[in-house]
């Protein structure tokens, strides 16, 4: 209680956390309506999908290496978020492939691309974001703070893939 406590009354951090809270919130949305959509709608296969998937680690592998440079540049929360509706963009743009297996290269390739910005902007923005939390937290509250924004990012991701569970069922 200590850490939420101090966190959301937190002049800067507050807003932040509640925007990363957010964020988990649309993301488990995204994530659980996106498996069904890949593999049913757009027929790719198990394998595929794991390839466009994996995508997603390659770009935060790639975004870390200059995150350094890139919070010192713009700060911390300044843009890497922004990647994500493009993300969305290529992913739910995307139609079945109607010509074999070309057509479904070329949608896979789209899909992996916005995979890929989506892991970019993560990787650019946590580790600043991180360590922002660790210059304005105390000490002695530092595991508290990060626990409790965890906790809530999980709480939210719960709640979001239920509400895409529910929907995806409920519309389809």
């Amino acid at each position: 209680m200590e850490g939420l406590r101090w966190t959301y009354s937190h002049r800067t951090l507050a807003p932040m956390a509640a925007s990363v809270n957010v964020w988990f919130l649309g993301n488990a949305r995204a994530l659980t309506a996106f498996a069904p959509y890949a593999l049913r709608g757009l027929s790719l296969g198990p394998l595929l999908f794991g390839v466009v998937l994996a995508m997603g680690g390659v770009g935060g592998l790639t975004g870390v290496l200059p995150a350094p440079s890139a919070g010192r540049r713009f700060g911390v929360g300044r843009g890497p978020r922004r990647t994500e509706p493009l993300r969305d963009r290529l992913d739910g743009g995307a139609s079945p492939p109607s010509h074999g297996d070309a057509a479904l290269f070329v949608l896979a390739t789209s899909l992996g691309l916005g995979q890929f910005l989506f892991g970019l902007g993560m990787g650019l923005e946590d580790p600043n974001e991180m360590g922002y939390r660790q210059a304005v937290a105390p000490h002695h509250l530092q595991s508290r703070v990060n626990a409790s924004i965890r906790t809530i990012n999980r709480i939210m991701f719960l709640i979001g893939a239920v509400i895409a569970g529910g929907l995806g069922t409920t519309f389809g």
